[in-house]
């Protein structure tokens, strides 16, 4: 991968979604210490109706589960809260992606469906690029608004020490299925790219 020129044509959108991911992970590691307790995921796999979703990061604080979409898109982004799909403009070639608030929504279903529905999952999209569309909600950011919403968050139903453990105890386990279900996921990605 050319970090230096992350966007040109010697990338594919993996590497440059890959590379973005490294970018948030390192923006949330390198304010551990100011979030208190809190423990990071990456890249987990889970599944729901026969269907595999994966989730870019899963952050637990004393503060809620944050389930975190990264998006390193280049270009002018067009899209709004109730649009299922969205577009980027590099130069004239339009891209399209399914609208990640949507993409998210059906992240936190995936995992209340996994350890149920009654704790505080918070929703956060980030464009790794300085880009993003404009009248969109508060949790839609760009990188560098990452650390400042994460540290001045503060939720009406807080995490308990047994709810975090009982959290990390069983995302560790999943961990343990990844291999497999990240298989069956790009089966199904590969799958969609056809309809």
């Amino acid at each position: 991968m050319h970090f230096g020129s992350l966007f040109d044509d010697g990338n594919t959108k993996e590497e440059q979604g890959e590379y973005g991911e490294f970018r948030v992970k390192n923006t949330i590691l390198r304010n551990k210490a100011q979030l208190g307790c809190s423990y990071l995921y990456n890249d987990i796999y889970l599944e729901k109706d026969n269907n595999v979703y994966q989730i870019d990061h899963i952050l637990l604080t004393v503060e809620g589960i944050f389930v975190i979409e990264t998006k390193a898109i280049s270009g002018k982004i067009f899209g709004s809260i109730d649009k299922e799909m969205w577009h980027s403009n590099v130069y004239g070639k339009s891209t399209r992606f399914l609208n990640p608030i949507i993409q998210n929504e059906l992240h936190i279903e995936a995992l209340k469906n996994e350890f149920g529905d009654d704790f505080p999952y918070h929703s956060i999209i980030v464009f790794t690029e300085r880009n993003k569309p404009d009248n969109l909600p508060d949790n839609v950011l760009n990188i560098k608004e990452l650390k400042d919403y994460l540290l001045s968050f503060k939720s009406n139903k807080k995490l308990s020490p047994v709810e975090m453990n009982y959290f990390k105890v069983n995302l560790d386990e999943t961990i343990s299925c990844r291999t497999k279900l990240k298989a069956k996921h790009k089966q199904q990605l590969k799958y969609k790219s056809y309809l």
